[in-house]
């Protein structure tokens, strides 16, 4: 039973984590204003896919539905803070100020 708990909820992890985790959002007012190309965008940067951890240990990018800031997509979320409206030079001075 614990296990169904744990796989149902986004929020617990299953394997290592980065020191920050991004958790993109993906659902559909993200996706119609660019998110799959900007995840497609943020793995590049790291070199590494969803779910995966950057090599030093300090990224982990995570798909996530709704963070509930539609009228700021797309955006994701690191640590408590929202980021909205992103584009990829954004996205890139944001992760270039975790290193």
């Amino acid at each position: 039973a614990a296990a169904e708990v744990a796989t149902f909820y986004e929020n617990y992890n299953h394997k290592p984590v980065g020191k920050h985790t991004i958790r993109f959002c993906h659902n559909i007012s993200c996706m119609l204003n660019g998110s799959d190309e900007l995840i497609t965008h943020l793995e590049n940067k790291l070199g590494v896919k969803t779910g995966e951890v950057t090599p030093d240990g300090l990224i982990n990018v995570k798909k996530v539905e709704c963070l509930g800031a539609c009228v700021g997509a797309p955006m994701f979320q690191i640590g408590d803070q929202y980021y909205e409206n992103l584009t990829a030079d954004k996205i890139d001075e944001i992760v270039d100020g975790l290193k």
